[in-house]
């Protein structure tokens, strides 16, 4: 009896528990434009005939109000959002590089995006290739200037050692060079006074500025006792009588 006593009182606590939960209306209006025409509680459904959408209540509603302003204040919300609605009609929130309020201008965004992104592609796409063969160029062409460059180092080098040489047969030639203009320089000439003596004889190529000497029949004169001028040489005849057959030998120098 106890065991029947408890289950019946379990029973009639369910059923006062189920008890809260209230019935709502399902209404239905020509248009979004009509009346409801009856207050409607949080959670009744309302059926729209013009554009065939369900709508759920989220706010009270009093009799006098419309759906259209009732959707405008988000006092009622979309039910059947798998309807024939078009892309046009489903809003979003733009958000980053998006500005369209709707899915239809949203998509026709990202296919623009879409469309300058695969141009963009295509013309890096021909640049890469461009640079590809620029580059493929580029390295033929320090291929062959690498081996030019080795060329003209060994070039160079084999040069450097021909001006290494020919400096070194230009310093020995300078200085034989030297030696025998010193030797062409130097010129030994003599002649004998013939019956009528004559103090002044000519010396090709003399250069007076370097002095010369004068021996007469062998014996050294000095300087004093001759004066050289351009091309002869004149015996100071006050100083050294001249004689027939006296042999007078003279070394100069020639101008260079």
């Amino acid at each position: 009896m106890k065991k029947v006593i408890l289950t019946l009182s379990f029973l009639l606590m369910v059923i006062l528990g189920y008890s809260q939960v209230t019935n709502v209306g399902d209404f239905r209006i020509a248009n979004d434009d009509t009346q409801f025409g009856a207050n409607l509680p949080i959670g009744t459904k309302v059926y729209n005939i013009a554009d065939g959408k369900y709508y759920v209540v989220k706010t009270g509603l009093a009799s006098t109000q419309k759906l259209a302003g009732a959707i405008t204040a988000g006092s009622v919300a979309l039910l059947n959002s798998t309807d024939d609605q078009t892309a046009a009609e489903v809003s979003v929130t733009a958000s980053g590089n998006l500005s369209s309020d709707n899915v239809q201008n949203a998509l026709q965004e990202l296919q623009g995006d879409i469309d300058a992104t695969t141009s963009s592609i295509t013309t890096n796409t021909a640049a890469i290739a461009a640079n590809t063969t620029s580059i493929t160029a580029n390295t033929d062409a320090i291929s062959i200037n690498t081996t030019n460059i080795s060329t003209n180092t060994s070039n160079i080098a084999t040069n450097t050692a021909a001006i290494t040489a020919n400096t070194s047969s230009i310093t020995t030639n300078t200085s034989d060079i030297a030696t025998l203009k010193a030797i062409a320089k130097t010129i030994t000439t003599s002649y004998e006074i013939e019956a009528t003596p004559v103090y002044t004889h000519a010396l090709a190529g003399l250069d007076a500025s370097q002095g010369c000497v004068v021996s007469i029949n062998g014996s050294v004169i000095e300087p004093d006792k001759y004066t050289l001028a351009s091309g002869s040489i004149e015996i100071n005849s006050t100083k050294v009588p001249l004689y027939q057959y006296d042999k007078i030998v003279v070394t100069y120098k020639t101008a260079m």
